[in-house]
């Protein structure tokens, strides 16, 4: 724990005086160097195994570090979008995908993001996507317009498709 506290410090020390020696809580704008300062923290890449150059910390130690950074909202969304795609990828994910994809989300030259709500979709239905196997191509086409999209400091080109399907025997499959 004493290892944890001591990586988390500068988290904290961050998130305690950066943001309002920048006039955020004024202005509402975040500082153009914020992605840098992230990538440097190492905040990208804190639920990532060591072997992709991450953290390797677990789901405790994840959320125990992710405190600091829960005083700007903005950021906060930001990251956990970020995360919550790194963690699909590492369980979902083939080993060329994890290869090609999980250094670069760990050092922030891949910044991911989540889309996972549609316009035409009802009210309660927030994970609703509308997606269509094509099954002699063996291909799927997604169609709707995504909305609620947590938008990282930088512009994001991973896009990352999940489908919860139902089987002709009813069950479920990713």
């Amino acid at each position: 724990m004493a290892r944890l506290k001591n990586e988390i410090l500068p988290i904290k020390q961050f998130f305690n005086g950066y943001f309002e020696s920048h006039g955020y809580k004024v202005t509402d704008t975040l500082p153009a160097d914020l992605a840098d300062n992230l990538r440097h923290l190492g905040l990208y890449g804190i639920n990532v195994s060591d072997k992709f150059d991450g953290k390797g910390w677990g789901f405790s130690e994840s959320l125990f570090a992710s405190e600091p950074e829960s005083q700007v909202t903005d950021v906060a969304f930001s990251l956990l979008g970020h995360r919550c795609v790194i963690d699909i990828l590492q369980e979902c994910g083939s080993h060329e995908q994890k290869q090609r994809f999980l250094t670069k989300l760990v050092n922030g030259s891949l910044v991911a993001s989540e889309a996972i709500y549609e316009m035409e979709s009802h009210e309660d239905d927030i994970f609703s996507t509308k997606a269509q196997h094509e099954v002699e191509a063996n291909t799927w086409v997604l169609n709707g317009s995504k909305s609620f999209v947590i938008a990282p400091p930088k512009p994001s080109k991973l896009l990352n498709c999940f489908g919860y399907c139902t089987n002709t025997k009813g069950k479920h499959t990713k």
